[in-house]
């Protein structure tokens, strides 16, 4: 694969999953016919498939020409990003993308040049960097009544304003905002639910204390018994007992599958791409970590999935971190001290994030080919993609 390719969530205002942005750079930064490359991207996207990419939902693409002059499989479900800074007349790109079966995002700054050019799209975009995007926003939904996508939100306190603001799709950094103080109270089952994740980060596994905590948990017993019935195991008879479905997993498969269930089950009230993304970063991060070379891959996988625990548990990660018996390595990285473990991290975070260069600049410091850290990404997301499923 020739490229770099990540993906951004876009969400409804309920912060549900509509698509996914896909953000994508050449891997080589070689010049090169820019209508060859963007044909080698929809290659690399049919290869990968929509599944794994985008789960499924509609996909975000950003226009070039090879949209038009290549059978590209996804149209029905792909929004084309218009700017007025394509080539070409936009009013006839957006006619001739329509007419291929694809959806117009067309960006706001093209209605300076041709307002008419709005009966042709399915959505604006608005840049919510920009101070006048509510206002802006406001004046559209009074004069055409469009549905708008609002982009780059990057707090809470925008998205809140973006929804007030009539937007009808949501993109951005703002749904990854940490907790910065105070701390909610562990009520209910949430006390269970630290329990079993001190259990399973523990050095010595007690798997009788594990089974007697999950017993105690009718969502995670049945999450359980569910998940290794699944497609993903092929046992000829049903497993019936959490002692039994604990002894098949194993010490690692436990430990991977209680910290997933039990986050997950705590984080319902969050957007559901919170543990999705966590599961994505904790694949991604032990394959690297498998790549480099580290003994302890697995460490780096149990890193990633806490990445958001300050999110989860509603405090500030340090507070998070004090619940949970993971590596010093472990916590250092992720209250973003300098070591081997927070360098993997940073890889993971600017990957997601579309920011290439400084992947580039840190897989160099590794000394492993880029194509490697694309590979281990693609694979992150379609293992997370496929224990989604089965789950």
């Amino acid at each position: 694969m020739n490229f770099f390719i990540t993906r951004q969530p876009v969400f409804y205002k309920t912060e549900s999953i509509f698509g996914y942005k896909l953000i994508y750079s050449p891997l080589s930064n070689e010049p090169d016919d820019e209508d060859i490359e963007n044909s080698n991207l929809l290659d690399s996207i049919m290869s990968v498939g929509k599944q794994t990419l985008s789960s499924g939902e509609k996909i975000f693409l950003d226009f070039s020409s090879s949209l038009l002059e290549k059978e590209f499989l996804y149209r029905k479900d792909t929004f084309v990003h218009i700017t007025k800074d394509i080539p070409g007349d936009s009013l006839s790109v957006c006619k001739e993308l329509k007419k291929a079966g694809y959806y117009i995002a067309l960006n706001s700054d093209c209605l300076e040049i041709q307002e008419n050019i709005i009966n042709h799209c399915d959505l604006v975009v608005v840049d919510f960097r920009n101070k006048n995007a509510e206002y802006f926003c406001g004046e559209l939904i009074k004069l055409f009544s469009p549905k708008i996508f609002a982009d780059n939100i990057s707090t809470r306190r925008s998205f809140d304003k973006a929804v007030i603001s009539g937007c009808t799709y949501f993109n951005g950094e703002y749904f990854k905002m940490p907790v910065s103080e105070g701390k909610k109270p562990l009520s209910g089952n949430r006390f269970v639910y630290i329990e079993l994740l001190k259990e399973a980060n523990s050095p010595d596994l007690d798997f009788q204390k594990i089974e007697f905590l999950i017993k105690k948990d009718v969502t995670i017993t049945y999450t359980l018994l569910k998940y290794i019935n699944s497609a993903a195991f092929y046992f000829v008879n049903d497993i019936t007992s959490v002692k039994q479905a604990l002894a098949l997993l194993g010490q690692k498969g436990t430990v991977k599958w209680l910290s997933w269930i039990v986050l997950s089950v705590m984080s319902q009230r969050k957007p559901g791409e919170i543990i999705t993304l966590s599961l994505i970063r904790a694949t991604f991060s032990e394959e690297i970590a498998e790549k480099i070379g580290y003994i302890n891959s697995f460490n780096f996988f149990i890193m990633g999935l806490f990445s958001f625990l300050d999110i989860m548990l509603d405090c500030p990660m340090k507070e998070a971190l004090k619940e949970i018996p993971v590596s010093s390595e472990i916590k250092d990285a992720l209250l973003g001290i300098d070591n081997d473990y927070k360098l993997i991290h940073d890889l993971v975070l600017a990957y997601e994030q579309g920011n290439f260069q400084k992947v580039l600049e840190i897989t160099n410091s590794f000394n492993i080919e880029a194509r490697e850290i694309i590979l281990a990404y693609i694979k992150a997301l379609n293992s997370v993609t496929e224990n989604l499923l089965t789950a």
